[in-house]
């Protein structure tokens, strides 16, 4: 395997074990004391992977690369961990009916957000010199979404304490790896960039 296909492998086995490791740590096992915490886990995971890409895709201004990206990915999860916080508090203790139709509309786009966000960090590397064909991060979309259910089927066929469904499957951190990965792929094509290929970055 080539560096960037096993630094790539790498960092998303770190991310899977950190948070693993955290949540373990502060937090132990049982019950749901882990959710809507404040993970460590987080802004290494998104440093470890910036850094990653600067490797592989040597884009043409590195701290604004790192800066939009760092912003993006923060803006990204914290986002979606409250939206999820959000739908779980309400599914747990129903409120008024004009706040469970609120709550709807987040969940229902949630899952679209979810799947535009590869699309997303691939424009963004374009917009700093990533010549990588758009259909790769199209492709980095359908990955990202399939790692949720690749992760329960490997939650299933390892027997992994806890059963196998989606909040095991990011409890037990099977589908960090999974995620990072499928963001990465595309750029495991990347060709130098060039102040040709830049825009306004």
């Amino acid at each position: 395997m080539k560096l960037s296909q096993t630094s790539l492998l790498f960092v998303a086995l770190l991310c899977g074990a950190v948070w693993r490791a955290e949540l373990e740590w502060k937090w132990g096992w049982a019950g749901l004391t882990w959710a809507w915490q404040l993970y460590w886990a987080f802004p290494l995971g998104i440093l470890s992977f910036i850094a990653w890409t600067a490797f592989v895709v040597r884009p043409l201004h590195p701290w604004r690369y790192s800066v939009v990206l760092g912003s993006f990915f923060t803006a990204a999860f914290v986002g979606f961990w409250h939206g999820l916080e959000t739908v779980f508090v309400v599914w747990r203790m129903p409120p008024p009916e004009s706040i469970i139709r609120r709550t709807q509309l987040v969940a229902l786009s949630l899952p679209v957000l979810w799947a535009l966000m590869p699309v997303a960090f691939g424009w963004l590397c374009r917009l700093f010199g990533a010549r990588v064909h758009f259909g790769l991060h199209l492709l980095s979309s359908g990955l990202f979404i399939a790692s949720w259910p690749l992760a329960v089927w490997l939650l299933d066929v390892v027997d992994h304490r806890g059963g196998a469904d989606l909040i095991h499957a990011l409890k037990s951190g099977f589908v960090i790896p999974l995620l990072v990965f499928s963001l990465g792929v595309p750029l495991l094509f990347a060709k130098q960039a060039d102040e040709s290929a830049a825009r306004t970055a």
